[in-house]
């Protein structure tokens, strides 16, 4: 079997490992064995390639293939996203609070389509399950807090997640709620002096330095205080502290909902809707992002273009300024370097794409 005349082009070939359906990947992938056998595809995939590698593998007959990797269609499955071998953690019983005893509850969420509709995804309970009773007995979230530290990728990552919160979950900053014009506001509603909470608490972390690490540690106490007085709050941990230290802050803050490394920001929203259902969620394994594939959870998320994990919607911090990303991550490890510990593998976005992000904020002025 010879691919000389399409220039050596395989085609798509399914991941084997740690699926429920590894047979029926190898049985589709038979299609291709004259090329590589499944123990070749098996080899491929355990080195982890992403879009644009080019590997050595060995194949059964101890010869030598050079493969390279176009790209990677990645569906992701919150409920097996903690397979054997990840960093992910997924717990699906919370356990109760200390003090309070107390099983701590977070706010349910629903996702919109493109006219702004909502889509309840509160269903399937489990009739026996009464700690999901009590999970979705609490309001739907309305309001979010973002609080960002660190350098100029961690401000463009809170645009990402803020584009999240607001175009996918239809959720509203307190800080643009705050800023509502009292002239506005009807005699009754001045008199009131509301005292606006979130129902959703974002760290968008930095750990270069061991003083601003703290202040993430001082920063989730009153909050922490506040679900186990029984306040239903999502408690989201992001940036690199979440990334280095992973399950640990669970450890140590059970009252945290959800550890999200960068590389999960596409699927924030997905993530967020889990522990609306009561699931307690470390994300921070590695994860490769696509130009070209779809990487919804949702097959009904129309906020998202479905060709691109790095379209996820983006609100803008300033009217003239804006951050593009060319490359995530890193690979090289340098000695006093701490960035490919907690940003991920390097990932490079295509010319193409770069420009096309540029000229369509040129057009948005």
């Amino acid at each position: 079997c010879s691919t000389k005349e399409d220039g050596g082009e395989v085609g798509w070939v399914e991941n084997p490992l740690g699926l429920d359906r590894c047979q029926e990947a190898r049985e589709r992938n038979e299609v291709v064995s004259g090329l590589m056998s499944n123990k070749v595809i098996e080899a491929l995939f355990a080195q982890r390639v992403k879009g644009g590698d080019v590997v050595k593998v060995k194949g059964d007959d101890g010869a030598w293939h050079l493969v390279r990797c176009d790209d990677i269609f990645i569906q992701v499955d919150p409920s097996s996203m903690a397979s054997a071998g990840t960093k992910n953690v997924i717990n699906r019983t919370k356990r109760k609070l200390k003090g309070s005893g107390k099983v701590s509850t977070s706010p349910a969420f629903v996702r919109r389509d493109a006219d702004g509709a909502s889509i309840p995804l509160n269903i399937g309970l489990e009739d026996d399950n009464t700690q999901s009773k009590t999970i979705y007995s609490v309001p739907d979230a309305k309001h979010y807090k973002i609080v960002t530290t660190g350098c100029q990728m961690n401000v463009a990552d809170s645009e990402r997640i803020m584009g999240v919160l607001e175009g996918e979950l239809g959720l509203k900053s307190i800080e643009s709620e705050r800023k509502v014009d009292p002239s506005l506001l009807a005699a009754n509603q001045k008199s009131q002096k509301v005292k606006l909470e979130p129902d959703v608490l974002l760290l968008n972390t930095c750990t270069i330095r061991d003083h601003a690490e703290q202040k993430v540690y001082d920063a989730i106490g009153p909050y922490a205080a506040m679900k186990r007085n029984g306040r239903p709050l999502a408690i989201v941990v992001a940036g690199c502290v979440a990334q280095q230290e992973g399950d640990a802050l669970l450890r140590r803050f059970p009252e945290i909902d959800l550890v999200l490394g960068p590389q999960y920001i596409p699927w924030l929203g997905e993530l967020l809707i889990e522990v609306g259902k009561g699931a307690q969620l470390c994300m921070t394994d590695a994860m490769v992002w696509s130009e070209k594939s779809g990487g919804s959870i949702q097959e009904r998320d129309s906020t998202r273009d479905k060709d691109a994990d790095w379209q996820v919607p983006i609100k803008r911090g300033h009217s003239t300024r804006a951050w593009v990303n060319v490359i995530y991550g890193c690979n090289e490890h340098c000695t006093y370097c701490v960035v490919p510990g907690v940003r991920g593998v390097e990932q490079s976005r295509s010319m193409e794409a770069i420009l096309q992000e540029c000229l369509k904020l040129a057009e948005e002025g």
